[in-house]
């Protein structure tokens, strides 16, 4: 846009000039070198566009010789404005430079009215007006600001709407990698597990073969375990590859993705429903549990609140996940474990134990990245996980988690405030 108007303006002075200085020259009150100093003035001023530096300083010498020099002061009027114009695409480009310019070009005017060498521009038969050539020359820096701050307001414009599209871009990126995250850990927790319970049939059926019914039933179980890791293996090449929307599984019902657009929407969320889904999700980890020989205790205490944020359920699902994984590999076989989800106002707690395995340790429980990765999560949520290794009553060693997390709009709007804040 700044290029045109360079243009435009340049073209426009030029022509006005070469219109008066022609009806001067015809009219014989421009003499010769007059004439010259006006063509050099006007050719610089065309120069300006690719090199307004330079165009400046020259143009700026060449109306200190009009102010200045009496063979030359006839075309003095006639050179403001290219001197003007020119001032001002210099300013445009270096305002300080410019705005030396403009002065040193007004105190050569001045020095010239002082002196007597200038005139109103067409002859000495008209009146003296240096006050003329002063308009354009005051004018011409302070459009040349203008035009460098319109330049600088629209590169700062651009450079607002490549930041918002690499931040949308981030954005969606790192929703993305979120959820192909979780889909993968959900996926590999599934794997372990009918790794796991194959393991435990392999050792149960060695001293007797089950029957028909159980092994019929048993083998659904498995193949319906393997479906689902292949499902979900399927939504991580998806998401991946954008054909779909992280966080939404394109097979639920269009009720279940209500209810997920729901919990988007904070207030609007359906707190029964997602009741309901969290505790349906912590009776089948306690099946997964009993189907390879623990006694579980597993079980919701309280009701999630209206307004729950996505993220944070979402967070609390992969921990239950986490933990009945972490349970089915490191847990001493066939002994009691728990698992507990409390929630308490806006807050969310879920406490597990466990029978430590022989040959596990607290360095060797704690040097998976799983549950880094989810401590690192819930941190990032405003939430807290610690695990341990502790000793009970008997001497028997038992494996500790505890972790808290804000599951209510509330705590994540004013999270999100203090974020933009920063």
């Amino acid at each position: 846009m700044l290029d045109y108007l360079r243009a435009i303006t340049i073209a426009a002075c030029a022509g006005l000039t070469a219109v008066f200085g022609a009806a001067a020259i015809m009219a014989g009150a421009v003499t010769p070198p007059s004439a010259a100093l006006l063509l050099a003035s006007c050719t610089v001023m065309i120069a300006a566009y690719w090199r307004p530096m330079a165009a400046g300083y020259a143009n700026a010498a060449l109306w200190i010789c009009a102010c200045l020099i009496p063979p030359l002061s006839a075309a003095t009027l006639l050179t403001a404005l290219p001197a003007a114009a020119t001032c001002m695409l210099a300013t445009h480009r270096h305002p300080r430079r410019g705005g030396c310019i403009a002065i040193v070009q007004v105190l050569a005017l001045a020095a010239g009215a002082m002196a007597g060498t200038v005139t109103g521009g067409f002859g000495d038969g008209m009146e003296s007006e240096p006050t003329v050539g002063v308009l354009p020359l005051v004018a011409s820096p302070l459009l040349g600001l203008l035009m460098a701050w319109w330049e600088r307001l629209d590169h700062a414009r651009t450079a607002q709407r490549e930041l918002e599209e690499r931040r949308r871009a981030m954005a969606e990126q790192d929703r993305r990698a979120r959820a192909a995250t979780r889909i993968h850990d959900r996926v590999t927790n599934r794997l372990a597990y009918l790794i796991l319970r194959m393991d435990n049939d392999r050792a149960d059926w060695e001293s007797a073969m089950p029957d028909d019914g159980r092994l019929l039933g048993e083998l659904r179980d498995l193949a319906a375990v393997a479906r689902d890791a292949l499902e979900e293996t399927r939504g991580v090449i998806d998401i991946l590859d954008g054909n779909r929307l992280a966080g939404i599984d394109e097979n639920d019902d269009d009720s279940e993705n209500a209810e997920h657009s729901n919990v988007m929407n904070g207030s609007d969320a359906d707190p029964i429903g997602e009741t309901a889904m969290l505790r349906d999700h912590l009776a089948e980890a306690a099946d997964r549990l009993t189907a390879i020989g623990f006694d579980v205790d597993a079980g919701l205490d309280g009701a999630l609140p209206a307004g729950c944020n996505v993220e944070a359920i979402d967070a609390l699902h992969d921990l239950i996940d986490e933990t009945c994984n972490n349970i089915a590999k490191h847990a001493r076989p066939h002994t009691a474990c728990r698992i507990r989800v409390m929630i308490r106002g806006g807050t969310a707690m879920l406490d597990s134990c466990n029978v430590v395995g022989d040959g596990h340790t607290q360095e060797s429980m704690s040097a998976g990245t799983g549950l880094h990765a989810k401590a690192a999560q819930f941190q990032r949520l405003g939430g807290t996980i610690d695990h341990t290794i502790t000793r009970a009553e008997d001497g028997t060693p038992q494996w500790r988690l505890s972790a808290t997390l804000p599951i209510g709009s509330a705590h994540f709007a004013v999270h999100d405030s203090q974020n933009e804040q920063i």
